[in-house]
C-alpha cells in the first residue's frame, strides 16, 4: 500500500498517509490491502473491502455497503443517516 502512496502527489499523499496511520492506530486489526486500485482495509485479506480511500478531486473516506456499523445504544447494525 505504500508504493501506492508514493504514486500519488501532494498533498493527497500526506493525507492520505495520514488517514491511513489514524485507520491503523483506531483499529490495528484492519488489514491495509488496494481494492479496485485504491487504498483499502478489511477484516482479513479474503473479505470485501470496509473503508477505501479514493484519490480524486476531493479525497473520498467511502464505507462499503457490507460495514457492520454499531453505533453506541444501537443494535441494528445499519448505518446511520447523515443528513
Amino acid at each position: 500500500m505504500l508504493d501506492k502512496f508514493s504514486q500519488m502527489e501532494e498533498p493527497r499523499r500526506s493525507v492520505i498517509q495520514h488517514v491511513h496511520e489514524i485507520i491503523m492506530a483506531a483499529a490495528p486489526t484492519l488489514k491495509p490491502r488496494i481494492w479496485y486500485g485504491m487504498p483499502a482495509y478489511a477484516k482479513s485479506s479474503s473479505t470485501p473491502a470496509f473503508v477505501t480511500l479514493r484519490n480524486d478531486d476531493r479525497l473520498p473516506l467511502a464505507l462499503a455497503e457490507k460495514v457492520d456499523l454499531r453505533p453506541p445504544g444501537g443494535t441494528d447494525g445499519g448505518l446511520m443517516p447523515a443528513a
